[in-house]
């Protein structure tokens, strides 16, 4: 047994809870793993796309003769040259209050955004392509462009769909309680002025495709690094005319999604189309240019808030809108994203009175659609720096003010202020009191006035934070009108020499998935995790998944696979139990042996039961042969995780720098299967969130044009932009999910920008500085401290540059 195995107190091999390196990492590591770009194929072409360089404009004419004509070219295709049989991409999540839209192959008569698809070249090599496409000619008449959602909602602002009366995606409305007689009845109300930078996900591999079709048997296999294998076939089946059994989704190993990978995009029915027509393998893999201009962004929101409190500071509503930039089109995750943003305002707090407006809207920049957190970050920034500047309005500590509002434990489950979430567990004022011994609050409150003395402005910033996970309630997703599913299923097969081999749907991005799954089926067997094998990656021996990799969804995963090892581990008695001529009722399974209650040294290993089974020989009347099994889990409820963290920082003031001195985080997402994934996943998102709330941002000039096209504009954090992390847990066990597990691959990024903007503020306190939008970088502070009147010697915004 492997030195990671330890013994449980009952004397049980226990795999659950066990810092159990990554299995996935030792190829990849070593060199080994087989990336997009590494797949190769006889008679291989080569796919670029035409991406328009204007914002806005009509398109007058293309020629591509010249292309066409160039040696080495196999075709070139514009809108006009694609089959009538194809449909565009849908909207997956379409609640009604959302206008019709759709994901087109190509731009027809008009593009929208800088990067949006004009037409591609197929050819022998990827420079014959690139060299081609050069050839190409398209003549735009230009458009005026909308790139401030704000304007794009006035009565003249130019159209972005002719078809719409407006600009307005959609306007989804909360309400709950009596707002008004709230705010009516309120002592104080505190409001602000929120906005969310537009960023986006940067994994170390851009997109990219490979389509290949078979004439003979009328089948397409698709290589593809999509988050949601089984919901992308599907869907290109109905794109493409074509059976879902005649499409096979591959994946190989995918160096980082963060949700971008979850979206559907043109590129991949345009590369299936190549494939049919030529009868060759077609590749298409993205430049970096490519991916800021045509992967999908997230997060960009203009929100407004007001918060209504009484006397002692208790929370009696929240009422306010949000304005989110879609870019040109709806994306897969339709209104998603802001969804979950309205649905996540209450976070830990207890109310009920709330009113939200969020209102998405399109402008001619690129879509924005799934990122990691999901709206949950969008959420957060605004409703705890809220809670900071109530706490300055009533003149309390603002952790103090959050224990005042606070959930308590015993009030779970607990439905939310929204009328549309119930939290299922949690200790809310737990984590808060935990993240605030860790740090040694007290003691850094009591020494800010002295550091201040000697020209240190020292500032502490909280942000608790909640988290859905396991979005999958197959039936809840179908009352918001998310169309696909929600559960997850596991095969498992055990082999002839008692060998266990895992099928999931999932996909694994460098969140440990398998690894995780074995670490379930070995403990659920009782056997080595060398025994036993994950296989992933192949739509036509993994079960179906209809939402794929995203929504912090492995745990459900988890269960299915621990479901069906109980399905077999039964079967397993049963046979043991005939072959000892004993009751299935006196035979217990433990650590891969079977043997008769009170006589553990007798009976038989998993190995010898399985070849009991294939032979077939001696069975149970009615028990079939073989031993394999598949089990859905479609779980009752979500799973919210949640937590706290809490910042110290130094704010230089003559420049606007700040200095991490401290970084604490208190996590729950049940229990932890494997610790050391856990924290990878925390640090990860947490680097995330600091990037986005201090360097990150896709900055558009008036005419829409990106002026953030590689990472010489484009501000990533490095090792010397992120704090040491001190993480601790609280475990409070999901309900819904068996073994109480709750997802936790998105936790890490939901605080930071609050916890940053907080502690910059308190740092800055004494010149009455606020900081409510997003990136805080220092130039933005060194302005808001020479308005301020921080400075003496009177220097001008030019002399820092």
């Amino acid at each position: 047994m492997s030195e990671q195995a330890e013994m449980s107190e009952q004397g049980k091999v226990t795999w659950i809870g066990k810092p159990v390196p990554r299995r996935e990492d030792r190829p990849l590591t070593a060199g080994a793993g087989r990336y997009m770009a590494d797949i190769e194929m006889p008679g291989m072409l080569y796919m670029v796309v035409l991406r328009s360089p204007q914002a806005h404009a009509k398109i007058v004419s293309i020629d591509t003769d010249a292309a066409r004509a160039m040696p080495g070219v196999h075709a070139v295709y514009t809108a006009a040259d694609l089959p009538e049989e194809l449909k565009p991409f849908p909207v997956i999540w379409r609640p009604p209050v959302l206008k019709d839209d759709s994901i087109a192959a190509l731009a027809s008569d008009r593009v929208r955004n800088v990067g949006e698809e004009v037409a591609v070249v197929v050819a022998d090599t990827q420079q014959i392509a690139e060299d081609a496409r050069e050839l190409i000619r398209v003549k735009y008449e230009r458009l005026p462009a909308n790139v401030d959602p704000i304007k794009a909602l006035e009565p003249d602002s130019p159209r972005i769909r002719d078809e719409w009366d407006d600009n307005v995606a959609a306007l989804f409305p909360f309400r709950n309680g009596d707002v008004d007689a709230a705010f009516a009845e309120a002592a104080h109300v505190v409001d602000g002025h929120f906005k969310i930078n537009r960023h986006a996900a940067m994994p170390m591999e851009t997109r990219g495709v490979v389509a290949s079709w078979d004439a003979l048997t009328e089948t397409l296999t698709f290589w593809s690094m999509s988050q949601a294998a089984s919901l992308l076939r599907t869907e290109l089946a109905k794109s493409l005319d074509l059976p879902d059994n005649a499409i096979r989704v591959m994946t190989p190993n995918v160096g980082g999604a963060f949700g971008a990978k979850w979206d559907r995009y043109a590129e991949d029915l345009l590369a299936c189309v190549a494939t049919r027509r030529l009868g060759r393998p077609v590749k298409w893999m993205e430049d970096r240019r490519e991916h800021f201009q045509s992967t999908v962004h997230a997060r960009e929101q203009i929100q407004d808030w007001e918060m209504a409190l009484d006397e002692d500071g208790r929370i009696l509503g929240v009422r306010g809108r949000a304005v989110a930039d879609l870019g040109s089109c709806v994306p897969s995750s339709g209104i998603g994203t802001q969804w979950v943003t309205g649905n996540t305002i209450p976070n830990q707090y207890k109310f009920e009175n709330y009113s939200a407006d969020i209102i998405a809207v399109l402008t001619n920049k690129a879509r924005a659609g799934s990122y990691r957190g999901f709206g949950g970050p969008e959420s957060n920034f605004p409703m705890e720096r809220l809670m900071d500047k109530a706490a300055k309005e009533l003149g309390v500590d603002p952790a103090e003010l959050r224990f005042r509002n606070q959930i308590q434990p015993e009030d779970m489950p607990y439905p939310t202020a929204t009328g549309m979430a119930v939290y299922d567990t949690g200790d809310y004022p737990g984590a808060l009191r935990r993240a605030l011994e860790m740090v040694g609050y007290e003691k850094l409150r009591e020494e800010q006035p002295k550091l201040r003395e000697q020209g240190i402005y020292r500032g502490l910033g909280i942000g608790c934070y909640v988290h859905c996970t396991g979005f999958g309630p197959s039936a809840m997703l179908g009352m918001i009108n998310y169309d696909t599913s929600g559960y997850e299923g596991a095969r498992i097969r055990i082999d002839p020499g008692g060998k266990v081999t895992v099928y999931t749907g999932m996909i694994p991005l460098g969140q440990g998935t398998e690894t995780s799954l074995a670490q379930i089926a070995a403990d659920s067997f009782g056997i080595d995790m060398d025994d036993v094998r994950v296989v992933w990656g192949d739509t036509s021996q993994t079960p179906y998944t209809g939402f794929g990799s995203g929504g912090s969804r492995s745990n459900l995963a988890m269960t299915a696979v621990m479901n069906a090892a109980e399905q077999l581990k039964a079967k397993m008695i049963r046979i043991a139990a005939h072959t000892l001529e004993a009751s299935p009722d006196d035979v217990e399974f433990a650590d891969g042996h079977l043997s008769v209650r009170g006589v553990p040294d007798s009976g038989l290993t998993m190995p010898e039961v399985a070849r009991i089974a294939y032979l077939a020989h001696s069975l149970p009347e009615g028990e079939e042969p073989m031993l394999q099994t598949q089990q859905v889990f479609d779980p009752p409820g979500f799973g919210w995780a949640y937590g706290c963290h809490v910042g110290v920082v130094d704010v230089d003031i003559q420049t606007g720098m700040m200095d991490w001195k401290r970084y604490v985080i208190v996590d729950d997402c049940g229990p932890m299967v494997n610790p050391l994934i856990v924290r990878g996943q925390i640090e990860g998102g947490v680097a995330q969130g600091i990037g986005g709330a201090l360097l990150e941002e896709m900055v558009y000039d008036e005419a829409g044009q990106p002026m953030t096209s590689s990472f010489m504009d484009y501000l990533m954090p490095t090792f010397h932009d992120v704090p040491d992390y001190e993480i601790d847990h609280l475990v409070s066990p999901s309900p819904h999910i068996r073994g109480g597990f709750k997802g936790m691959g998105e936790s890490g990024v939901m605080a930071p920008a609050a916890v940053v903007a907080n502690a910059i503020v308190d740092a800055l306190a004494p010149f009455g500085i606020e900081v409510d939008e997003l990136p805080i970088t220092p130039n933005v502070l060194w302005r808001k401290l020479r308005d301020a009147g921080a400075f003496e010697d009177g220097r001008s915004a030019a002399s820092v540059g």
